[in-house]
């Protein structure tokens, strides 16, 4: 079976307006000063982008074997 792309793609972009959405409305409901949440958010987006690096070169060495596999067992059942 193989996997339909343009679905997938489309629930990770749904994960991440979700992510975003809920962002901006804790931030409207945080009680801090706006100084406060502007260092937070640096400091944290430093953070969550070193994080999401490593996640998303996890997740291309993941779909990349995951490709080969399906190629190789592909040509072993086109051959036979």
């Amino acid at each position: 079976m193989v996997p339909d792309w343009n679905n997938i793609g489309l629930f990770t972009a749904g994960i991440a307006v979700g992510a975003v959405l809920g962002a901006a409305v804790a931030l409207l409901f945080a009680p801090a000063s706006g100084e406060e949440i502007r260092h937070n958010l640096r400091r944290r987006a430093r953070r969550e982008r070193d994080d999401y690096e490593d996640v998303w070169g996890e997740l291309a060495e993941e779909l990349e074997r995951a490709a080969s596999e399906k190629e190789e067992e592909l040509a072993s059942t086109t051959s036979s």
